[in-house]
């Protein structure tokens, strides 16, 4: 494992030690793939802690010689569907990626093709990429089948001067986002990985030019108030 795919894993070893699910399915899938021997699968599985198993496993990864175990340890939260982790990880490698080629010149940095696969399974459309021509397709949603048409950036524009109901908006700010992020709850589970979607979120309208506002376990009663 290179120097940086280190430091991306020990930058988010608390996100990692608090939200990782060690199951036989990701330890499987490491030692097919020859990022782990039988014995320190044994070694991490024996520890009765799961925060003490999610280091373990964290820490022999760092040591780990082959060049690909970072990509096959995210492959390996893909497949066990801990995907706010892989996503995590996948952008954090993207960034560094940009930052260790500024120097070179603009380059293209994309997620790894796990992590593509990946969107295709959740969101049920192909992956956003520049357009060479307007397309309308059928995308299965929820069980529900929906005529979506993707639009290239010059027929966007076209049919925003032409369309009354799109309208431009110039303005700084742009208007006020509210997020309202609740983690914890008194009789439902965990949602593990909704801070990571929260600051995705955040920054995403950020960029966008809007005042953003984040709320976090907020009753029933707050809401409607």
């Amino acid at each position: 494992m290179n120097r940086e795919h280190q430091k991306i894993l020990t930058s988010n070893l608390v996100q990692l030690t608090n939200d990782m699910v060690i199951d036989d399915v990701l330890i499987a899938h490491l030692e097919n793939n020859d990022i782990l021997t039988e014995s320190m699968a044994e070694e991490i599985m024996v520890k009765k802690v799961k925060a003490t198993r999610n280091r373990e496993l964290v820490t022999l990864l760092k040591k780990r010689g082959p060049a690909e175990a970072f990509t096959v340890f995210l492959d390996g939260l893909v497949s066990t569907k801990q995907y706010h982790l892989a996503r995590l990880l996948d952008r954090e490698a993207a960034e560094a990626k940009i930052a260790q080629h500024k120097a070179h010149g603009p380059q293209q940095c994309t997620s790894s093709g796990d992590l593509k696969q990946l969107d295709k399974k959740m969101e049920g459309a192909s992956i956003s990429e520049p357009l060479e021509e307007s397309t309308t397709k059928d995308v299965k949603l929820n069980d529900e089948t929906k005529e979506i048409t993707y639009l290239t950036e010059e027929t966007f524009q076209n049919k925003a001067n032409g369309d009354e109901d799109i309208y431009g908006n110039a303005s700084f700010p742009k208007g006020r986002a509210i997020i309202i992020n609740n983690v914890e709850f008194k009789t439902l589970p965990t949602r593990y990985g909704s801070n990571v979607d929260c600051k995705t979120l955040e920054k995403l309208f950020s960029d966008l030019g809007y005042d953003v506002m984040v709320y976090k376990d907020l009753t029933k009663q707050i809401i409607f108030h």
